[in-house]
């Protein structure tokens, strides 16, 4: 039997006509959706109102969730906690990296502005009252304040392809842009909410900002990333704020000061898994690539050093990019797990 979904969306022109169905979801679209109308929704109290609805940012998104929209759907009727579910594209690298391998909660706030998201809600006054604000119109925006509250998220990822063999184009930039002046929202919500989010995770000092640092690398605000960072160093299990400020040096880029800080890491414990994921990934290495394989894996370890020169090359010559924003992004992920295994305990896949 077909689920009934109202399927929201921003003021937007579609690019083409847009489905009454995605896999076995009817739809029934309202474009163009403002804050107060999505508000006045979710208060209704008729019957024939579908219980959940699912939030578009961007319409080209339609032909590729339908696998995951299907998940989704089924995680919220199987668990009757769950506020929301984000909703993983087939042609989204980067939420195929972040939310199988994070909690869905940290991988969902490490996605920026220019990552436009699918998220399926369910319909509730408690959980929309508070999100419906003018500049929370995007799937980020009506998800961030479920996290702060503590309300349940999911995720549902596609059947797709190895994500090394879609675009880069929505893996972190190397050297990020600051971000557009209307997304300053998300920038203040952020740092107001980061901190708490952070404390009530760990109550190592150390942990706290790490995971304030990791957020912001993510999110490509290098100078926020930089001023949490630096308020430990030298300091916590595995120097983690000094992996980060090492990181956040080599996409400024300051290639000298990355170096520096790596130097200050030695061997660090994520190098392990990260090269091993590396050497999956470099093992179909064009030509032109088979020489930074060999500087990459030196004596079968990763080396962070090369990674900057790497980094350094890719700037002059375009050709390198696709593998150097890769491998980063394999880098930010193993990163993020080592910091989450420090914080909670466990593994967090």
């Amino acid at each position: 039997m077909s689920q009934t979904l109202d399927c929201f969306s921003p003021p937007s022109e579609p690019t083409r006509p847009l489905p009454a169905r995605i896999g076995t979801v009817d739809c029934r679209w309202h474009l163009g959706a403002t804050a107060d109308c999505l508000t006045d929704w979710t208060r209704g109290t008729s019957d024939q109102s579908p219980p959940y609805f699912v939030w578009f940012d961007d319409l080209s998104e339609v032909p590729h969730i339908a696998d995951s929209l299907g998940r989704g759907l089924a995680l919220l009727e199987s668990d009757p906690n769950l506020a929301a579910v984000w909703i993983v594209s087939a042609q989204d690298p980067w939420s195929q990296l972040l939310f199988p391998h994070l909690t869905p909660a940290w991988a969902g706030l490490c996605l920026g502005p220019e990552h436009p998201a699918v998220v399926l809600f369910r319909r509730s006054t408690e959980e929309t009252s508070e999100r419906a604000s003018p500049p929370a119109r995007s799937a980020w925006g009506l998800t961030a304040p479920l996290i702060s509250r503590k309300l349940p998220v999911a995720a549902a990822c596609a059947n797709t392809l190895a994500w090394d063999q879609l675009p880069v184009d929505r893996l972190p930039s190397l050297t990020p842009a600051p971000w557009p002046q209307s997304h300053a929202w998300r920038r203040d919500w952020l740092q107001t909410h980061l901190p708490p989010l952070a404390r009530r995770e760990t109550s190592d000092p150390c942990d706290q900002t790490a995971l304030q640092a990791a957020v912001w690398q993510c999110q490509g605000e290098l100078d926020l990333s930089h001023r949490q960072s630096q308020q430990h160093e030298g300091e916590g299990k595995h120097q983690m704020c000094d992996y980060w400020h090492a990181i956040m040096h080599r996409r400024e880029p300051d290639s000298g000061n990355s170096k520096y800080w790596f130097r200050q890491l030695g061997r660090h414990p994520v190098f392990t898994p990260l090269a091993t994921r590396a050497d999956t990934l470099l093992a179909a290495a064009a030509p032109a690539e088979v020489a930074w394989r060999r500087r990459l894996l030196r004596s079968g370890t990763w080396d962070p050093f090369a990674m900057v020169d790497l980094t350094e090359a890719a700037a002059e010559d375009h050709t390198l990019e696709p593998l150097a924003r890769r491998l980063q992004a394999v880098e930010l992920i193993t990163a993020w797990e080592q910091l989450l295994r420090q914080v909670l305990g466990a593994g967090s896949g």
